[in-house]
């Protein structure tokens, strides 16, 4: 008897041994499989599509290039150096796709870049090799600054979001020039551009306003 009760503990615990076993290599195995299989947030489309959205390398500009009107608006009417475009920071202030999307959708310049100055307003310009490219780029541009006057669009809202942009179009040099100012530093940017729009507007075949949600096509 004592043999036989002997033998049913062995077995009983034989079969708790098993239980306890299956469920430690089970909980194991799906502590495993789920460390493999979580993946990290899935990143914005432009990071994910790097070459759609990242710049080729484009020529720099020189100072010379910059049209002496422009000196004006500038703390002592000077220039400190030039910047290339996809190294400056401060220009790419959205995503890369609205980036992207607004100033090279349609032709990439030949040279771009940025005037470094000390003053309140921030100038670049977009030298394109030929009348074509410089049109395709100044119809891609346009287009796409039309769409802030749809109050149903907001994809350029926060791109914009207190800076103003005055787009100059200069098709006899193939270029397109810009300013970019605060519209809420207090500093009365607005009116000096518009003033210096005012005074120069017969210079340029077209010159656009643009801010948050709307767009002034001057010419």
């Amino acid at each position: 008897m004592k043999t036989l009760f002997k033998t049913v503990l062995v077995i009983l615990g034989l079969i708790i041994y098993s239980c306890n076993d299956k469920k430690v290599q089970n909980k194991e195995i799906t502590s495993s499989s789920y460390d493999t299989l979580e993946s990290p947030p899935s990143k914005p489309e432009y990071l994910n599509d790097k070459k759609k959205y990242v710049l080729p390398n484009i020529a720099n500009i020189t100072v010379e290039d910059l049209n002496p009107v422009f000196l004006e608006l500038l703390r002592d009417k000077k220039i400190l150096r030039t910047e290339n475009l996809d190294k400056n920071k401060s220009f790419i202030n959205g995503s890369a796709r609205n980036t992207y999307n607004l100033y090279y959708k349609g032709k990439f310049p030949v040279r771009a870049g940025e005037y470094k100055n000390e003053g309140d307003f921030m100038l670049y310009d977009f030298i394109y090799a030929n009348d074509n490219q410089y049109i395709i780029a100044h119809d891609n541009l346009k287009n796409e600054l039309k769409k802030l006057n749809n109050s149903n669009n907001h994809e350029y809202f926060d791109y914009f979001k207190g800076v103003g942009f005055v787009y100059f179009f200069d098709k006899e040099k193939s270029k397109i020039s810009l300013v970019s100012f605060s519209r809420v530093s207090g500093n009365h940017e607005y009116e000096i551009i518009k003033k210096f729009v005012d005074k120069h507007k017969n210079e340029f075949d077209e010159i656009i306003f643009a801010d948050a949600t709307n767009i002034e096509i001057i010419n």
